[in-house]
């Protein structure tokens, strides 16, 4: 019995065409290429760093089947030049995404894809367009893994 897996094909993503591995690798799937051209699950860190980058990344709502899922960055954008007031917004909207993530993720016995404690949030750049936050959070295990964001269009 063969097994297909279907993917989405964007013939607009200069990233899908002949480039498989890159498509089913380096955070955007749960699945990657591995060395020995094979597809593996992401684990540990690097699924925790791709399930923030997730849920951050997506607005709030879009998710049909949990309409919790997701972040409210997206409605930032453009709403203030004062970054002491944005820089606010940002960090609450941050925690309450990170706070469903980790209630999703509850019941994962990897302690490398819990976060424990959100350890810094900076915003890096910020324009009428998008936002772009870089995180770190340090997992129940006791590793920092850092991640960036970007919330909307920077080109």
């Amino acid at each position: 019995m063969d097994f297909y897996l279907r993917t989405p094909k964007n013939y607009n993503d200069p990233n899908q065409v002949n480039n498989t591995p890159f498509y089913f690798g380096d955070g955007t799937n749960d699945l990657q290429v591995d060395t020995n051209g094979d597809f593996s699950l992401i684990q540990g860190p690097a699924n925790l760093d791709q399930g923030m980058a997730k849920i951050l990344s997506t607005e709030q709502g879009a998710n049909q089947f949990f309409d919790l899922y997701g972040s409210l960055l997206w409605g930032l954008i453009g709403t203030t030049t004062d970054l002491q007031t944005l820089n606010a917004s940002v960090q609450g909207t941050v925690i309450d995404a990170l706070t469903i993530y980790q209630f999703i993720n509850q019941s994962n016995p990897n302690l490398d894809e819990q976060i424990n404690t959100l350890e810094s949030m900076n915003i890096t750049d910020v324009s009428v367009n998008y936002i772009e936050v870089d995180l770190t959070v340090i997992t129940m295990s006791g590793l920092r893994v850092g991640t960036t964001i970007t919330a909307g269009n920077p080109s």
